[in-house]
């Protein structure tokens, strides 16, 4: 949390300064992957997590039902 906001600060800084030169659009196209690179890699991983719940679950599901229709047929 602490990085993003040091990281903002500094976004504005040196947005600040290539506004005043009049060449802010390297400054943008950083901001723009940085933050691309950051949501990708964030989705990624929270993606990777919340199929390994969803396979947990059905396998809990699966071996509930196994255990229990099987035994009532046997």
């Amino acid at each position: 949390m602490a990085m993003s906001a040091a990281f903002a600060g500094f976004a504005k800084r040196y947005s600040a300064k290539y506004i005043q030169t009049g060449s802010f659009s390297p400054v943008l196209h950083f901001m723009g992957v940085s933050a691309l690179t950051h949501l990708s890699i964030k989705y990624v991983v929270v993606g990777q997590h919340k199929s390994a719940q969803k396979k947990e679950e059905a396998k809990k599901i699966r071996d509930f039902y196994n255990a229990h229709h099987v035994g009532a047929h046997h």
